[in-house]
């Protein structure tokens, strides 16, 4: 019964050659879809689960939003205070605490300008975001309290205004603010945040 079905089956392939070949090319492009989808969707995956690790299994941000009124109006909530961030910092269990803002601007250095996010974090931003230092430092506490202006550079703004040269010592200028440069990041890839 078997082999009565079996030479059954090879003479119908036989003779409708055309057909069963496309058949099975239709199977293996359906099957070749189904993998290669199935690897697009863990590579998306894990792409992802690796960005989320990058900023910390510890990490936590709060930023003021929109409140939403009655009937959805909205009104912007304020922004928060410097003593907002120290009375969070006083908290137990945390190991870096830092108020930060971004803003879009354009950096100038000579007939160079580059268009990117700038940061104005405190020192513990660092620490919390795992930046390290390729070159130069960090900016000092007593820099920061007396609002000197210094800045650190990511590695896109340096290779667009400075080619592969190094920043460091340079001045240059975002939006209408001159400052020194003292240090620069480490490369780390374009965050949810920006460069």
């Amino acid at each position: 019964m078997f082999w009565s079905a079996l030479r059954l089956a090879l003479s119908a392939i036989r003779r409708n050659i055309a057909r069963s070949m496309l058949t099975v090319l239709g199977v293996v492009i359906g099957v070749a879809a189904v993998i290669t989808m199935v690897n697009v969707g863990a590579g998306a995956t894990r792409s992802v689960s690796d960005q989320i690790a990058g900023l910390g299994s510890n990490l936590l941000m709060v930023r003021p939003g929109q409140r939403m009124g009655p009937g959805g109006g909205g009104t912007r909530a304020p922004s928060f205070r410097a003593d907002d961030v120290e009375a969070v910092s006083r908290l137990s269990g945390l190991s870096a605490v830092s108020g930060f803002e971004t803003t879009g601007a354009v950096a100038v250095f000579g007939a160079e300008n580059w268009s990117t996010t700038a940061v104005g974090a405190s020192r513990p931003y660092f620490v919390a975001r795992k930046l390290d230092l390729a070159s130069g430092r960090i900016f000092s506490e007593a820099e920061e309290e007396a609002g000197r202006a210094v800045c650190i550079l990511g590695q896109t703004v340096r290779k667009e205004l400075y080619g592969e040269g190094d920043p460091v010592g340079t001045r240059l200028r975002v939006r209408q603010f001159s400052c020194e440069v003292i240090g620069l990041l480490e490369a780390k890839g374009q965050a949810a945040m920006g460069q």
